[in-house]
């Protein structure tokens, strides 16, 4: 089994690291042996067929800007087609939302403001307040959602890096079908989604790789990984 994290990888980003190390927590956790490999977007964009037929799960990575925007919405978009099972975390999921406006919703412009602040359709904006190593009390808001099943409680603390979040103006649009918001911080504000009717296609806002610890894994990253083996 082959899992491939999307994205730059950079030891300097210290979230990144974590998500390493969160893979070996869950994997000495679940007793299951598998590769990994971090995959640039911009070499996944020059041999996709071939990269793609290799991996069993798909994790889109935080440490954005990807270099390869075009590349990144390519894959999540194969993901949610061919029934691949993808977490997405931070920018991960961000690029998620992304993908789902331009290909679902028929926003073909939706932008990142980190990436094109210019653009007309701005689902992902600046928050308000950065919430670079913050953390938020959060909501499961669904309790038929796979997050609810996998987490087993309603109450959760997020940890973040990051500065850009999807554009409330959006909510209504985004998530009036096949994609769920599943969890909000006390403002409402939505942190984690999920697609139904998916083997897993999971994105949070938080990220969860950062509570990991050797005994005590993430719940998203092993069901995730579990997932993988069965594709």
């Amino acid at each position: 089994m082959k899992i491939g994290i999307i994205g730059e990888f950079n030891p300097g980003y210290y979230t990144q690291v974590a998500l390493n190390e969160a893979f070996v927590h869950s994997a000495k956790f679940l007793n299951k042996k598998f590769s990994l490999e971090w995959i640039p977007t911009d070499m996944l964009s020059q041999s996709f067929e071939r990269e793609v037929k290799e991996l069993d799960g798909i994790l889109m990575s935080m440490g954005t800007p990807y270099r390869d925007m075009d590349a990144a919405l390519k894959i999540i978009k194969y993901a949610r087609e061919n029934d691949v099972p993808l977490l997405a975390i931070c920018g991960g999921f961000q690029h998620v939302q992304i993908e789902h406006a331009r290909n679902v919703k028929g926003i073909e412009d939706a932008e990142h403001e980190e990436t094109s602040p210019g653009a007309k359709n701005l689902l992902i904006s600046a928050l308000s307040c950065s919430l670079v190593g913050e953390t938020e009390n959060l909501r499961v808001i669904n309790k038929d959602s796979k997050v609810y099943e996998i987490l087993g409680t309603e109450n959760l603390e997020g940890k973040y890096h990051c500065n850009y979040g999807l554009n409330k103006k959006y909510e209504s649009i985004l998530f009036d079908g096949n994609l769920l918001a599943t969890v909000v911080n006390e403002k409402g504000e939505i942190r984690g989604i999920e697609l139904r009717e998916h083997k897993f296609f999971i994105g949070t806002l938080f990220q969860h790789q950062l509570d990991s610890e050797e005994g005590s894994p993430s719940k998203l990253l092993n069901e995730f990984i579990l997932s993988s083996f069965k594709k």
